[in-house]
């Protein structure tokens, strides 16, 4: 049997201590359920990117779904239902987490014409199609949670972002299982948008310049501060596993 060079039988022994002194590696926890994370832009960039990173580290399974642009208000730009019944068919998640309306605040297409935004029975419909989503993804009062909205910068937009937010609270307040998260002071001072914040001893910027989306940053402390809400809302998940 050739000999080893003395240099590559140190360099082997000294591979071998260093592997030696590391932790040895178990299994990797049971998963504690399937989850599907679904929504608009919010989902699709940094923040779904960090909440589907944070869940998986908490043990769950997580599929994520992101469309930029879409919501509940145009179908036929991107139908929710029709999408949230292929994901469910495709991954029978144990629990859903469902965070859009940013792109909702504007009249409702419908086949029989528009529903102008505002007016009584855009309120009625849009409640119908946020009940409807629901009832797709939870069928049987499985746990979803609803993350809500932001505050935005525009005080006009902002007004219409806090409807959406009521009447999705109010709807997943009429389903079994069910829970909203709030996001709205978490990204404020004193109750008014925030541009910045001093975050661990450090000025972020945490809003994108159309004062809406978020930076990283932004997206890193929000998901921080939604993730135990979140994960506590899914518990029946982990309870059933």
């Amino acid at each position: 049997m050739a000999r080893l060079h003395p240099t590559r039988r140190q360099w082997i022994l000294g591979v071998g201590v260093v592997l030696a002194g590391l932790p040895r590696l178990g299994r990797a926890a049971e998963p504690r359920g399937k989850v599907l994370l679904i929504g608009d832009s919010m989902i699709a960039t940094a923040l779904g990117q960090r909440l589907e990173h944070g869940l998986s580290a908490e043990g769950f399974r997580v599929h994520r779904r992101g469309k930029s642009s879409s919501g509940l208000a145009r179908p036929d730009f991107f139908d929710w239902p029709g999408e949230a019944t292929k994901l469910m068919e495709k991954h029978a998640p144990d629990a859903v987490v469902v965070m859009m309306g940013g792109n909702d605040a504007q009249s409702l297409r419908t086949p029989n014409g528009w529903i102008k935004w505002g007016d009584a029975a855009w309120r009625e419909e849009y409640l119908r199609r946020v009940g409807e989503l629901l009832g797709i993804v939870a069928p049987a009062g499985e746990p979803v949670c609803w993350v809500g909205l932001p505050i935005v910068r525009s005080p006009g937009y902002r007004r219409k972002i806090e409807l959406v937010n009521a009447l999705v609270e109010e709807q997943v307040g009429l389903h079994p299982g069910a829970s909203f998260v709030s996001t709205w002071s978490v990204l404020a001072k004193a109750g008014q948008y925030a541009e910045s914040m001093n975050v661990g001893g450090k000025d972020e910027t945490l809003r994108g310049s159309d004062g809406v989306h978020l930076t990283v940053a932004g997206a890193r402390l929000l998901e921080s501060q939604i993730r135990p809400q979140v994960v506590q809302a899914l518990a029946a998940v982990a309870d059933a596993s």
